[in-house]
């Protein structure tokens, strides 16, 4: 009996050592994507990655970000690290506690710099990878507040209160840079209460601001307790879409002839903003709020702002319907440079590979098919291909891209042809120049005989 038990240990366990060594061999390879029906999660093909690597992607509380992430871990198995914000998610990264992370480019760049006032962290071993699409620096006031430019804020009897997201994260540190840009001193309170004690005691450029999670500064906006609000955030947010479709705003430009040049923001992009866009609804004219909007009953300790619904009757005809000019942020990739050479180029050719895939799913309405139109400059691989130069690039990143001629070292316009199906091969000796230049064995009446060549 003893010989019996000893022998089926041997199987099971030659068994088992058998199956563990086919897992870590077998490794799928990654496809293209080019037949995906984009609309459909459970349609393509899931790519597998051995399981001896966790691979995780950081992102912070940027809506976009989830969606994204969400996409790649579905596609390339990825785990998802959610953090509370930017500069947590850069340090791991730095740290080798993340193998990549979605972040924006000129935080890195005034990392890299040591520009950054709140943080003197070194960046050493971050590295880029690519960029996917831009980030919108939005701030909107109450519709009753007559400003229609941040300058303005500086005239009238009293200062006024702006609420934004908690500190260290991206809508915090751009609010900072954009009212500095315009010379405002910053007085940060504690509690609405506190600054309704002061608002009248009139300072001279000067704006107040309350610092609390997204969702509470979307209800406190919603009931009128604040001027206005200041976040980083594109059309894909479900959370400032359900605000937008029950209170009318003043979209306030963040880009002006001013501050358009300035040394501090740079890193950042000049970019055109359709309103309409926030809105699932459009109109070729303005069309006025009803002042008997049915509104939902909502309690700003207990609601959250994403699980709004609202029936049909109970929207407002509304929507604000402009073209202001924003500051942008443009979103890109980073690793760090001990992640390995094959895993940042398999991820980097997930991310080029799916590129239809994720603009779509970000672009998505509400789980809908309806497609928001605000991405349309976006996700594209001739863009996503550039960051800022002061950002190394990994060498898998790198790979990737120089072997679909994104980079290359040929200093030729002809390499452009190349450009997203191979590096450029016009100083290859395998290349027959004579037929290469010389598309034609016949012009005219003329016969060409190239094949001597």
């Amino acid at each position: 009996m003893g010989i019996k038990y000893i022998l089926i240990l041997i199987i099971s366990l030659s068994i088992i050592y058998y199956k563990f060594n086919d897992l870590f061999k077998n490794i799928e390879n990654y496809a293209d994507f080019n037949s995906f029906k984009y609309l459909n999660d459970n349609i393509g093909v899931k790519l597998t990655l051995p399981v001896k690597y966790d691979l995780k992607i950081g992102i912070d509380n940027v809506y976009t970000y989830k969606k994204i992430a969400d996409v790649l871990s579905y596609y390339g198995g990825y785990s998802i690290d959610k953090n509370d914000n930017m500069v947590t998610l850069i340090k791991k990264v730095e740290n080798s506690n993340l193998d990549f992370g979605i972040v924006q480019e000129d935080i890195i760049y005034n990392f890299l710099n040591r520009y950054l006032e709140s943080d003197n962290t070194e960046i050493k071993n971050t590295r880029g990878i690519c960029s996917i699409y831009f980030e919108y620096l939005l701030f909107m006031l109450n519709n009753s507040i007559k400003k229609s430019t941040i300058e303005e804020l500086k005239i009238g009897p009293r200062n006024f209160l702006i609420a934004t997201e908690l500190e260290d994260t991206s809508s915090n540190y751009y609010f900072k840079k954009i009212f500095r840009s315009f010379n405002f001193k910053l007085v940060k309170v504690d509690s609405i209460s506190s600054y309704k004690e002061k608002r009248y005691l009139k300072e001279n450029n000067t704006v107040y601001y309350i610092t609390r999670p997204k969702n509470k500064i979307l209800n406190f906006f919603l009931q009128d307790q604040i001027d206005g609000i200041f976040l980083l955030s594109n059309f894909s947010d479900i959370s400032l879409r359900n605000l937008l479709k029950i209170k009318m705003v003043r979209f306030i430009p963040t880009s002006t002839e001013k501050n358009r040049n300035d040394n501090n923001l740079i890193g950042l992009y000049n970019k055109k903003l359709n309103t309409s866009f926030f809105y699932e609804s459009g109109s070729s004219n303005y069309i006025e709020c009803s002042n008997n909007i049915k509104m939902p009953p909502i309690s700003m300790k207990s609601k959250n702002i994403n699980s709004w619904k609202l029936t049909e009757e109970e929207r407002p005809m509304c929507w604000s319907q402009e073209i202001i000019d924003v500051k942008a942020s443009r979103v890109i990739l980073i690793t760090n440079k001990n992640v390995k050479e094959e895993d940042v180029y398999n991820f980097s050719k997930l991310v080029f590979n799916s590129h239809k895939v994720i603009k779509n799913k970000v672009s998505q309405l509400n789980e809908t098919s309806y497609l928001n139109l605000g991405y349309a400059d976006d996700f594209i691989p001739n863009e996503m291909s550039y960051v800022v130069k002061d950002i190394k690039l990994h060498k898998g990143a790198y790979k990737f891209l120089y072997e679909l001629g994104y980079i290359t070292d040929v200093n030729h316009p002809k390499c452009v042809e190349f450009i997203g199906k191979s590096k450029c091969l016009l100083d290859s000796e395998s290349i027959n120049r004579y037929k290469y230049y010389w598309k034609y064995k016949k012009i005219g009446m003329s016969d060409f005989e190239i094949d001597k060549y």
